[in-house]
């Protein structure tokens, strides 16, 4: 949500240097990463770390039932805002973003695997960490809906982990966590979630035998 609000400065202020390296990387083949003989055609992960303000993790009723229930009528939502009532996301609490991270990275040549973590702006756990291919970001409406739409498919990739099946909002296929992904492709009793063409036969892969 925090995201979804930015301005275009802003997006650009916070990611401008991701979506740069992606773009280059996706559309020209260029890559600027610090590991040598890295080949734009392996395995490239580019991280970068978020903090919000205030705790996310601090909210009660809890956030994620906050946001399923905002989102799980999205006709009477949007009828309640064009209506003479008050804005159900005023609701919501008002999240912005404190600071972002350096770019990060990861490299896997199929063989072996290298990260770099850079030095970061505040002394504590982010609250949440990009983890982004060399993707066209110009398939989505935005950069912001790029990002954001990044973030619900790592929530969905925790409830697939705890064999939990996810709240219906982040019932969604998508790149999310990059380890999740790996083990969608190595273990078959995952379906594999990070490609949206691939039909998805259980969103509880705990209840499958």
């Amino acid at each position: 949500m925090a995201i979804l609000d930015l301005t275009e400065v802003e997006t650009h202020h916070y990611f401008g240097d991701l979506r740069k390296a992606i773009q280059q990387h996706n559309e020209h083949g260029e890559i600027d990463i610090p590991f040598e003989n890295a080949d734009p055609d392996d395995i490239i992960i580019y991280r970068k770390d978020i903090w919000l303000d205030p705790d996310p993790t601090d909210t009660e009723p809890p956030l994620l039932d906050q946001f399923c229930e905002y989102v799980s009528d999205p006709l009477d939502t949007l009828a309640e805002i064009l209506g003479d009532g008050p804005d159900p996301r005023d609701s919501l609490p008002d999240y912005e973003i404190e600071a972002v991270s350096d770019i990060h990275y990861l490299h896997s040549d199929g063989l072996s695997r290298q990260e770099q973590w850079n030095e970061q702006p505040l002394d504590r756990e982010p609250d949440a960490r990009l983890e982004l291919m060399a993707v066209d970001i110009d398939e989505f409406d935005s950069v912001q809906t790029f990002l954001a739409s990044h973030l619900v498919n790592q929530v969905r990739d925790c409830f697939i982990e705890m064999g939990v099946e996810p709240p219906e909002p982040f019932q969604v296929q998508g790149l999310g966590k990059h380890d999740s992904m790996v083990k969608q492709q190595l273990m078959p009793m995952y379906d594999r979630y990070f490609q949206a063409s691939t039909p998805v036969t259980s969103w509880n892969p705990g209840s499958v035998k």
